[in-house]
């Protein structure tokens, strides 16, 4: 049998595309190899209440999500306080909600596939399945097209080769982040923290992290920073955060960790009969690692172009090419800012992120543009402000600006991505592309 989409992955994004795919009337197959219960990070994110009521019914949302009442942002020594009396996403937890998109799909047509995927199938023109192990044995999946949602290890995307029009590297570690958190028991009688207010602390371990107390009686507790740390170091930050605060008990509800990319998304998500989507896309948010809001979109997009390659019977990367457009002329442009900026000033001191949140150069209107995943904007009246009150932070301050530029630069170049698959135009963009994130991180050396 020969499927329209094969879907290698059954997290959030590899369930919600076989879901839209088989919705629209495409043969499609899910690949997964782990227990639907079991799949994915076993923690929350913060999603657009817009984005996620388009993906699972909102009558669903009450068993795997919550709002929150305000969100707090403090310097990385927990001093200070930004304070916003609204945070425009649901906390959602992700197993949930990636077993909830696997039962929509199922329901939709998709054939649930209980496998381990092994690598892709290609010839020298194009991707045309998957091989999997399956009760000890070696099987072949056909598919007109195929889908790596597989996460961090890429497991199709870096074994295709490296002349496509894709990018096979695997992602270097300066280029990721660990990610852990626990929710414990507490005493229902604590004052402090208050329920259901975001609190996070920016730049604290070169990361961030961040407390939620859920419930009258259970706490969110948990850390990302980046991948050169052990996870085992992150686990044990994570443990004496949770014991510091009062009422906090030492058992464990759940948690977990792993490891996910921060950086801009790969120059290319497509290639003949090939689409990356999720992780192997690299399409979280570069400063706190939350990804399923851009996921969902990417999907998306992501299956307008499966469905019209798959109905003119042109399964190149051309047919395919407006997922790339459509995401990097938006979502994409400003990932790549973010990243922008992650890099940039990745080598400010906590003292001076600590500064700079004191005196509003990082303040509430910087701050809410990440979080709302908005286009840069310059704010060079508040940099020259800062730079006039304390002359002893001159360099500070002209990094802050030349990171602000980059971020800007990075915005404009990932706007002017090709609109369509021309193999000369892409190139030139993706060698800009490539020079201007080089110039990038000479900043941070300066």
């Amino acid at each position: 049998m020969t499927y329209d989409v094969v879907i290698a992955g059954a997290g959030v994004g590899g369930a919600y595309l076989a879901k839209l795919a088989a919705q629209k009337g495409l043969k499609v197959a899910l690949v997964e190899t782990a227990a639907k219960d079991k799949i994915g990070h076993d923690w929350s994110d913060s999603i657009e209440r817009a984005q996620i009521e388009k993906a699972v019914d909102p009558g669903a949302l009450g068993d795997m999500s919550f709002a929150v009442a305000g969100f707090i942002a403090r310097a990385p020594d927990g001093t200070g306080g930004i304070e916003f009396d609204s945070y425009p996403f649901l906390i959602v937890d992700r197993r949930k909600l990636a077993s909830r998109l696997i039962e929509d799909a199922a329901a939709a047509g998709a054939q649930i596939i209980r496998a381990k995927v092994l690598f892709p199938l290609f010839d020298e023109h194009q991707v045309f399945g998957i091989g999997v192990e399956s009760g000890g044995k070696v099987e072949k999946i056909i598919g007109r097209i195929t889908v790596d949602a597989t996460g961090i290890s890429s497991t199709l995307r870096c074994a295709l080769p490296s002349e496509w029009s894709i990018d096979t590297a695997r992602f270097a570690d300066a280029d990721c982040a660990h990610a852990y958190r626990e929710i414990r028991r507490m005493d229902p009688n604590a004052e402090w923290p208050p329920r259901r207010v975001l609190i996070y602390r920016y730049g604290r371990y070169r990361g961030y992290s961040w407390i939620n107390r859920e419930s009258d009686d259970a706490i969110d507790v948990g850390m990302g920073m980046p991948a050169t740390s052990p996870l085992s170091t992150l686990k044990e930050l994570v443990a004496r955060d949770a014991e510091s605060i009062a009422g906090v008990k030492r058992e464990r509800i759940r948690g977990g960790g792993g490891k996910l990319p921060v950086r801009r998304p790969i120059p290319s998500f497509v290639a003949n009969g090939f689409v990356a989507i999720g992780d192997s896309a690299s399409q979280a948010h570069p400063l706190l690692g939350c990804n399923v809001g851009n996921i969902l979109l990417a999907c998306e997009l992501a299956v307008e172009a499966v469905q019209h390659a798959v109905s003119h019977k042109r399964f190149g990367a051309d047919a395919l090419w407006s997922y790339n457009a459509g995401f990097m002329r938006s979502r994409g442009a400003v990932l790549a800012s973010l990243d922008a900026m992650r890099i940039a000033l990745q080598d400010i001191s906590e003292e001076e992120i600590g500064w700079l949140m004191k005196r509003g150069v990082l303040g509430k209107p910087a701050l809410w543009r990440s979080l709302a995943i908005l286009p840069p904007k310059l704010e060079l009246s508040e940099l020259v402000k800062a730079l006039l009150c304390s002359l002893s932070r001159t360099r500070l301050m002209v990094k802050l600006s030349q990171a602000s530029w980059a971020a800007r630069d990075a915005f404009e170049h990932y706007r002017r991505y090709p609109a369509g698959y021309d193999p000369e135009e892409f190139a030139s963009w993706a060698h800009r592309e490539k020079r201007l994130f080089e110039s990038i991180s000479r900043i941070a050396n300066r």
